[in-house]
């Protein structure tokens, strides 16, 4: 039996600051939201599951294009197609996301729970430096995990992908990581001691 999260039905409450009528607003969005997002999701597994044969769905990576290619056969646009479906609900999720990372991080700011930065806004209630931290720290993220696919060997970070030889590396940009030594928790105190 598979069991699906919907994770995301608390953004609506994370939003309700900047949402006319949020007691009733609120409730409607998460309610129909989930309710939706259920039935979408249970729709359109049918749908695949009728179209596409049993042992093309075990081995593709791609059923929905499975699907498309069944409904239309001898069309080359079913895979362009559902590639461009997902890239524009790929930035949705994105915008969707930041909202509620910014959001968040303001809140808590306003709290005085987290650095006051992420509470500054600009003249119509954009909580800017939330968005620029919110973004340029996955970009940063992904160019790190993007450069190690291309350059294996040269940049490490203490406590990420280890190196060939297993050796965990610092963060640097050269050919040769310098090595660190491995920390293990003493058997008799617990506390960490180095090799």
């Amino acid at each position: 039996m598979a069991l699906f999260s919907f994770i995301g039905v608390e953004a609506a409450a994370i939003t309700a600051k900047r949402v006319k009528d949020p007691r009733t607003n609120v409730l409607r969005a998460s309610v129909i939201g989930t309710v939706a997002s259920a039935a979408l999701y249970v729709l359109v597994t049918a749908v695949v599951m009728g179209l596409v044969s049993h042992h093309t769905l075990v081995n593709t990576g791609s059923p929905f294009v499975n699907a498309f290619q069944t409904m239309f056969p001898h069309s080359a646009w079913a895979g362009q197609f559902v590639a461009g479906v997902a890239v524009i609900s790929g930035l949705g999720a994105l915008i969707a996301w930041t909202l509620i990372v910014t959001e968040t991080s303001r809140a808590i700011a306003q709290d005085d729970l987290f650095p006051r930065p992420f509470a500054w806004s600009d003249k119509r209630g954009t909580a800017w430096f939330g968005i620029l931290v919110g973004t340029a720290l996955p970009s940063l993220l992904m160019l790190w995990r993007l450069l190690d696919e291309f350059w294996p060997d040269g940049l490490h970070l203490l406590g990420g992908p280890e190196r060939r030889d297993g050796r965990d590396t610092v963060l640097l940009l050269r050919d040769r990581p310098v090595d660190v030594p491995s920390v293990e928790a003493s058997p008799r105190t617990g506390l960490a001691t180095g090799s």
